[in-house]
This record gives structure tokens, C-alpha cells and sequence, in this order.
């Protein structure tokens, strides 16, 4: 009420809780200030443990600057909510795109929640476009939900990138209070959630506390990129800190968490651009090794052509070569064969020549047991000569026959000259 009359009102005064309809909104009016203000207001928080009003009144002198301070606030949180979703949406798509990265999901979860906090929880903002139809303990419920789950994306993002430092117990702690909180929210009244709301609020600042300390220890282990994780954590753990500090003191400070978000993405972005950097320059070598290992590959296919010419002309050398010793073989064999069928001419001859001595012996030596009584001495000396010239010829047949052997048996040397068949 200004001077007696009602100008605005924020949801429903009563003087009862079960009549009293809070609303979550922040109202800009315009009154003459010419003339002495005399301004009541009427309250009504029974939600809140302390009651009364959850921020101080503004007045503009001149009123052009309320209309300063609507279009500066519009443009502050619009932007900030257009750069976190943009963000978001991008790091999403760097995970569909590669799955093996966990952490692009994770800072795009936080990044959209962190905008739709803003647009549920920025009263400035949310005074613009007024879903009647949502309850001021829905949407407190809902921011509330909000805060929790960012907290939880901040941790999983971290744990992603340095699981060698983050404790799988502490986490679990985390993860177990916070989900704990996020039941509470859904299943109690505005009174309950109300007063665990400020153990929510320190207990995500002491997560965030243990976030900066483990922070701290991958930097001082040297892990990739931790510095920049460190720098712009940092300002996270400060504007929370501060919004936090406000939210108990009731200043007229604005939460500076959404603006500690997206410097961070800041941080997020140089840390991006030096992955993207490092990954161009390791193609790029990869790409000179690929170079000068397909040029040496060229070098060894030409050598290989080269030993395959020669191997093929070798080939070709040996198997010319091995065709001759093959004819020479054949030849060999049929000389062989030749030879054999020779010397089984030969034996087939030799015995009979051997036989026909023997028989000359045999039948002389016979004749002259037989007629020796009667038979004259000239007739004894003819049959004695008759054995003694068989005898020699057998004797000489035997020697050739030897000497062959020995020729065979390659002991003996041959002698070639030249003799006439016709003798």
C-alpha cells in the first residue's frame, strides 16, 4: 500500500497459515514520487522459519532507473542463461560424438541445470513471464532439486577426469546426502525443506570445499590441465561462498553463482581449445610419421621388386640348370641302362666261353684216365696239350673278367687305343 492505496500484491496475506498463499516473484511499480510516500506492507511467511520479508524494499529516484536496473537484470540472466545451455547442448553433442569421454556429459548436464536453475530461480527473471500455474513450493522444491543435482554433475565431472585422487568413500558419502536431500525435497512440506535448507547449503560447500582440495592435489602431482581446473574452481568455491554469506544476511546483492558458472566455462573452453590444440599436433606428427613410413615403404616395395627381379632371375638360372642336370641324369640312366644291358650280354657270352675250356678239360682229363693203359704216349701228350690250352684260355677269360671288375669298381685306369675289329 502506498499513501492508503493497494498497488501490488505477491500472492495471499492471511493472518492464518492454512489461508496464506505464498508467491515467488519480484514486483517493479512505478508511483509519483513528488508528493511524501507513505508505504505499508503486509506480510504473511509461514514457510519460512524466520518469517518476514526475504528482501529489502529498492526505490529508484529517478524512476528511469528501475527501468535501468529491469532491462539490466533481463540482460544479464538472458545471457547467462543462453551461454550456459549453449554450453551444455555443445559439450552433450562432443559426447555423442565420442563416447569414451564421460566428462563432456557431465559438464553438460551441470551447464543446462545451472541455466534452468537460473530460470527457475532468478526472481527478477522469473517476474517475467509468471507461471501462475506453478506453486511457489513446487518451484522451490524444483530449484532446490536443481542445486542438489548440480552438485552431484560438479562431482561426477571431476571424478572423470582425476579418478586417481578423488576417494571412492567420500564420494559415496556425497552422493548418498545429496540424494537423501533430493527425497526429503519431494516428500516434505515447504516447513520441512525450509529448515534443511541451510545444512544443504554447507554441506555443498563443504563438497565443494573437497572438490578444491583435490583440485589442489592434482595440480601439485602435475596432472594434465589441472591448473585451469584449479583457476577456474576457484571462482566457483568464491561465488558460492558469497551468495552464501548473502542468502543469510538478506543483502541487496545479487547470487553470483551463475556468473561463477559460466567464467568457469571460460576455464572449460581455454581447456577444450588445449586438448584440440595437443590432439592437431599429435595428428600432425602422427600425420609425418604416417609420411616417412609410407615413403620408406615405397623405398622397401621397390627394393622387394628388385629382389623379386632377382629372385625371379635365380629361379630361372637354377631351373634352366636343374633341366640340365635332369637331361644329364636321363642321359646318365640311359647310359646306365645301356651299360647294363652290356653287361648282361657280356655275362651271358663270358659263360659260355668260361664253359666252353672247362668242358675241354674236364672231357680231356676224362679221356686220359680212361685210355691211359692202353692208349700211346703222342696220344697222352695230345690230350695233356688239349688241357693245358683250355686251361689258359680260362686262365686269360678269368683275368679279363677281373680286370673289368676292377674297372667297374673304378681301381684300375683305362688305357683307350685304337685296334682293329678284323683280327
Amino acid at each position: 500500500f502506498i499513501n492508503g492505496k493497494k498497488i501490488s500484491s505477491n500472492g495471499q496475506v492471511a493472518r492464518r497459515a492454512d489461508e496464506s498463499v505464498p508467491q515467488y516473484r519480484v514486483a517493479y511499480l512505478a508511483v509519483d514520487a513528488s508528493a511524501t510516500l507513505e508505504i505499508v506492507v503486509h506480510v504473511s511467511n509461514y514457510e519460512h522459519v524466520r518469517g518476514g520479508i526475504n528482501r529489502p524494499i529498492k526505490i529508484f529516484l529517478p524512476a528511469e532507473l528501475m527501468q535501468k536496473e529491469m532491462k539490466r537484470h533481463l540482460f544479464v540472466y538472458v545471457f547467462l542463461v543462453g551461454i550456459l545451455m549453449f554450453v551444455g547442448f555443445y559439450h552433450l553433442v562432443l559426447y555423442l560424438a565420442s563416447r569414451n569421454d564421460p566428462e563432456n556429459l557431465y559438464l553438460g548436464l551441470y551447464s543446462i541445470l545451472s541455466a534452468t536453475g537460473i530460470l527457475f530461480g532468478s526472481r527478477e527473471l522469473y517476474s517475467f513471464y509468471q507461471p501462475v500455474t506453478i506453486s511457489w513450493e513446487f518451484q522451490y522444491k524444483l530449484l532446490l532439486s536443481l542445486i542438489c543435482l548440480e552438485m552431484l554433475t560438479l562431482l561426477h565431472f571431476f571424478r572423470s577426469i582425476y579418478p586417481q585422487v578423488f576417494s571412492r568413500i567420500i564420494n559415496r558419502v556425497f552422493y548418498s546426502v545429496f540424494t537423501l536431500f533430493i527425497v526429503i525435497l519431494i516428500l516434505s512440506d515447504s516447513s520441512v525443506f525450509l529448515t534443511i535448507r541451510p545444512y544443504a547449503a554447507l554441506f555443498s560447500l563443504g563438497l565443494l570445499i573437497y572438490i578444491f582440495y583435490e583440485l589442489l592435489n592434482a595440480t601439485i602431482k602435475k596432472l594434465p590441465y589441472s591448473r585451469h581446473f584449479l583457476l577456474g574452481f576457484a571462482i566457483i568455491l568464491t561465488m558460492f561462498a558469497i551468495d552464501l554469506i548473502a542468502m543469510n544476511v538478506r543483502t541487496e546483492s545479487q547470487y553470483l553463482m551463475p556468473i561463477g558458472n559460466c567464467i568457469f566455462m571460460i576455464f572449460q573452453a581455454t581447456v577444450l581449445a588445449l586438448k584440440f590444440s595437443s590432439s592437431f599436433r599429435e595428428v600432425e606428427t602422427l600425420s609425418k610419421d604416417l609420411q616417412l613410413s609410407s615413403m620408406e615403404l615405397d623405398r622397401k616395395n621397390v627394393q622387394l621388386k628388385e629382389y623379386g627381379d632377382k629372385l625371379e632371375g635365380i629361379v630361372q638360372e637354377r631351373t634352366e640348370a636343374l633341366n640340365n642336370t635332369l637331361l644329364e641324369v636321363s642321359k646318365a640312366k640311359d647310359e646306365a641302362v645301356q651299360a647294363n644291358n652290356a653287361k648282361t650280354d657280356f655275362l651271358a657270352n663270358i659263360s659260355h666261353e668260361l664253359r666252353t675250356p672247362m668242358h675241354g678239360i674236364l672231357g680231356f682229363a676224362k679221356l686220359g684216365l680212361e685210355k691211359a693203359a692202353g692208349t700211346s704216349r703222342l696220344k697222352l701228350i695230345s690230350y695233356f696239350n688239349q688241357i693245358s690250352q683250355s686251361g689258359e684260355k680260362l686262365f686269360q677269360l678269368l683275368n679279363d673278367l677281373l680286370d673289368l671288375s676292377k674297372l667297374e669298381a673304378g681301381h684300375g685306369d683305362y688305357e683307350f687305343q685304337n685296334h682293329s675289329l678284323s683280327r
